[in-house]
């Protein structure tokens, strides 16, 4: 997609991905996701969580940029296999998120392949994440080779 820029996230984007991850949270509620919470304190939470990961280099922030505008964003983390598995590493992305009026146009395929790549480049052998049933982006997660692992299963009381 010509205009399109996929960068690394600066210290001074914070601001924009926790707006981003908020509009996630809200738009997987209506799929059936767990509600947001709407306190200055979730926020200032989310500010802070991001501003401490953004440099470190077990972290992945990108930015989508069109045409000079930042219209997405990708949250993924490096992290280890609980020590009662094989050790090996995984990354594990928490967040993807494409305003809606810059959906469908390769944004988001643009963000997960270059999450793919910076996994290759550390040797990581695996990525996962987690996706409603009903979330569309599920579609493009399997055009890309991820594949249903597990089921997590809720029970309501």
């Amino acid at each position: 997609m010509a205009g399109l820029l996929i960068r690394k996230a600066a210290s001074d984007d914070t601001s924009i991905i926790a707006q981003y991850v908020v509009a996630m949270i809200r738009e997987i509620e209506t799929l059936g996701g767990y509600p947001a919470a709407d306190t200055n304190e979730s926020l200032a939470w989310l500010l802070v969580r991001v501003a401490e990961r953004v440099d470190n280099e077990e972290n992945l922030y990108l930015i989508a940029e069109f045409d000079n505008r930042i219209v997405g964003m990708l949250e993924a983390e490096c992290t280890r296999l609980a020590p009662v598995f094989r050790d090996r590493s995984v990354v594990h992305i928490s967040s993807v998120y494409v305003e809606p009026d810059f959906r469908r146009q390769g944004i988001g395929q643009a963000l997960m392949q270059a999450a793919l790549a910076w996994a290759r480049q550390r040797g990581i052998e695996e990525i996962e994440l987690d996706v409603l049933a009903r979330n569309p982006a599920k579609r493009l997660y399997e055009k890309l080779g991820f594949e249903v692992f597990e089921h997590k299963m809720i029970m309501k009381l």
